[in-house]
């Protein structure tokens, strides 16, 4: 996958994606973890184990956490577990990225040179 097919995707992670260097985004999703790459980049593994240790059967789908059909009971279970284990969750920090990416309309990079 190529960065540049985010541009038609108008849901929050592609915009996200977007919003960075061209070159850090497409190294993001080169190193994602996916179907074809478990042990790639995720921030989740942690939470997503301790549900499935707990009979959950959540997983991590090409960056898309996927929820399994349950009951009311089970959805409480779920989010006990959640709870316990958000502060395991690892976003991905660069240092000296600059937000360059596309503008909100996706078809233009921005001029910005912003770090973070």
């Amino acid at each position: 996958m190529t960065i540049g097919k985010y541009c038609y995707d108008d849901t929050g992670g592609p915009r996200g994606q977007l919003s960075v260097h061209p070159a850090v985004g497409q190294f993001v999703l080169d190193n994602a973890a996916c179907e074809t790459q478990t042990d790639g980049i995720n921030a989740v593994d942690q939470v997503i184990a301790r549900l499935n240790k707990h009979g959950l059967d959540f997983k991590l789908v090409n960056g898309y956490l996927q929820v399994p059909a349950c009951d009311a009971d089970e959805s409480e279970q779920a989010m006990k577990h959640i709870r316990e284990t958000i502060h395991t969750l690892r976003p991905l920090v660069m240092h000296n990225v600059e937000a360059s990416g596309a503008d909100p309309s996706l078809r233009l990079l921005t001029n910005s040179k912003t770090q973070g």
